[in-house]
């Protein structure tokens, strides 16, 4: 199941797409704030949003399930802001959507929020 995420995952963000040129943002809030107030479709706003709050949280299953002594808060912000950032980093690289910094910060806020309600829960130890 976690391969086939993982492929699924990497296929959506990596191989999707195709970009000419490099595209980043580096403004804190600067896409989320332009796609909620831009003329953008209601999927649009959906996908670009939910999309990338969504996209990681499998990880806050796995990682703690499959890397045991990966099994603090500390360890596991660390390892999944590296995951998100060389995720972001490897679009520009490969030239095939954009870093930006909000896709960062909902990654990381989904994934944080789903983390820290199955340590509560106790689905994850």
């Amino acid at each position: 199941t976690f391969i086939y995420y993982i492929i699924l995952m990497f296929n959506m963000i990596i191989f999707a797409r195709n970009n000419e040129y490099i595209n980043y943002n580096l403004y804190p809030f600067k896409t989320i704030i332009n796609t909620i107030t831009g003329n953008y479709s209601f999927y649009f706003k959906f996908i670009n949003i939910l999309g990338n709050f969504f996209i990681y949280i499998p990880f806050s299953y796995f990682i703690p399930k499959l890397f045991p002594k990966i099994n603090n808060w500390y360890k596991y912000l660390l390892t999944i802001s590296i995951i998100v950032l060389l995720t972001e980093i490897s679009q520009i690289i490969f030239k095939c959507g954009a870093f930006d910094i909000d896709n960062i910060i909902l990654a990381l806020t989904g994934n944080i929020l789903c983390y820290k309600k199955l340590k509560k829960t106790y689905l994850i130890f």
